[in-house]
């Protein structure tokens, strides 16, 4: 469970603030199916297995959710936690210490624009996302921690082909991916 790891490495407060549920397609509006109670033991168990400092809702829940919410946490004291700062790199699915047991972090670098390899330019000029996003899971899958992107190309669009290979790529690859130029509005653009 991502919380169980996330909250026992948090050095700062922690909120959850989830949906009621999965929305399900109900006469063509969103309905939510997790009850009050569900949701409020949900809360509780963060508080006191997690040590989650802060609770509420988002789509789905309402004032009664709200309200069995406050009376399953109030006067919880959240588990504390002994998290200290490490070093890392994370993406929406994981996180990579930058430190493994003393083994390399292994950083593909073939998604480069810059590099004297011309296959990964072409790919990005010519705008073929499927074809770099099969390439990136197979740098995963081959063992990669890490995925370095740079799309530099001299007298091109550095900030658009950045945005594009990252909309395509950054919630469908597991590793992180280090955003690689030499230009702080295309570091800053994401």
């Amino acid at each position: 469970m991502r919380c169980a790891i996330f909250g026992h490495n948090a050095t700062k407060f922690i909120s959850v603030l989830p949906n009621a549920g999965l929305p399900q397609n109900v006469g063509g509006h969103a309905h939510y199916n997790l009850q009050p109670e569900e949701l409020a033991e949900y809360h509780k168990r963060f508080v006191k297995e997690y040590g989650v400092n802060i609770v509420g809702g988002c789509c789905g829940t309402g004032p009664a959710h709200i309200k069995k919410v406050v009376e399953a946490v109030s006067g919880l004291t959240p588990l504390p936690r002994e998290g200290k700062p490490i070093g890392a790199a994370g993406s929406a699915y994981t996180s990579v210490p930058l430190e493994l047991d003393g083994q390399p972090v292994v950083v593909a670098e073939e998604m480069n624009t810059t590099t004297q390899k011309k296959e990964f330019r072409e790919l990005v000029q010519g705008g073929r996302y499927d074809d770099i996003l099969a390439m990136a899971k197979k740098l995963v899958a081959e063992g990669s921690h890490m995925l370095d992107l740079c799309c530099a190309i001299v007298g091109e669009d550095e900030i658009g082909y950045m945005t594009s290979v990252l909309e395509k790529i950054a919630t469908r690859v597991p590793a992180p991916i280090l955003v690689d130029s030499t230009e702080a509005p295309v570091i800053e653009e994401r």
